[in-house]
Order: C-alpha cells, then sequence, then structure tokens
C-alpha cells in the first residue's frame, strides 16, 4: 500500500507540472509516431492471424480425423503438389517460348538482366540441377 502511494504521488508530480503547461503551442502531432508503429502492428495483427488460422486449421484437422478417420492434410498436400507442378510446368513453357522467339535473333552467351535477384535465381538453377543442364547442351 505503501508503494502504491509513492507512486501515485510521484504520477500526480509528474502530471502537475504538464497540466499547468498545457495549452495550444505545446502540442504535438501524433502523426509521425504513428507513421513509424503502423507497420508495426499490421505486420503484429497478420502474424496473429496467421496464427490463429493455423491453429483452427489443425484443430479442426484432429477434430475431423478423430471423429472420421479421414486425414484431410494428406488431400491438401497432393493439391499443393498439383498446384506447384501446374506453376513449374507454366514458367517452363513460358521459359521455352521466350528461348524460341528470342534465340534465334540474339547470338550471345551473356545476357544482361540488371536485376540482381534474377542473377541469383539463374545461377541457383545452374547449380541445382549441373547433369540436367549439361544434357540439354546448356553449360558454359
Amino acid at each position: 500500500m505503501k508503494m502504491l502511494t509513492r507512486l501515485a504521488a510521484a504520477a500526480a508530480a509528474c502530471l502537475s507540472p504538464a497540466a499547468a503547461f498545457a495549452d495550444a503551442s505545446t502540442t504535438v502531432s501524433a502523426q509521425p509516431l504513428w507513421g513509424i508503429v503502423e507497420p508495426q502492428l499490421v505486420q503484429l495483427f497478420a502474424l496473429v492471424t496467421m496464427g490463429v488460422i493455423t491453429w483452427a486449421t489443425v484443430t479442426v484437422g484432429a477434430l475431423i480425423k478423430k471423429k472420421t478417420g479421414v486425414d484431410i492434410t494428406t488431400g491438401l498436400l497432393a493439391q499443393e503438389a498439383s498446384h506447384r507442378d501446374a506453376l513449374q510446368t507454366a514458367l517452363t513453357n513460358a521459359a521455352g517460348a521466350v528461348l524460341q522467339k528470342v534465340g534465334t535473333q540474339i547470338d550471345v552467351t551473356t545476357l544482361d538482366v540488371k536485376s540482381p535477384a534474377v542473377v541469383a535465381a539463374a545461377n541457383a538453377v545452374v547449380e541445382a540441377v549441373p547433369d540436367a543442364m549439361e544434357r540439354f547442351g546448356l553449360t558454359a
């Protein structure tokens, strides 16, 4: 109780000078502070939301498996693999179409893509599948 009294006295001492000088010339805009805090709050909200959704999905999946014996995650993984394969096929087909159109027009061994991310991705592909690169004659 003694500590609470001291805390209240300290708060009153801090707030009373502020109340005495609180006029229009001492107010500051909180907008710059909100501009700094808002993105972190949005990220935090997104993280919490994804956590809740994940928890709910796992809980419902476990409940369905317990009640019916059906494991829904197996179907979801198969569906994800199907979508991933379709995306990979579409990207491969698009890359092939570009190479077919441009391949006859250029006669260079290097291509300036003006993007470090594209260079890193291309190098990762070359390093990941060297046998396939050699098989199709794509080695330097």
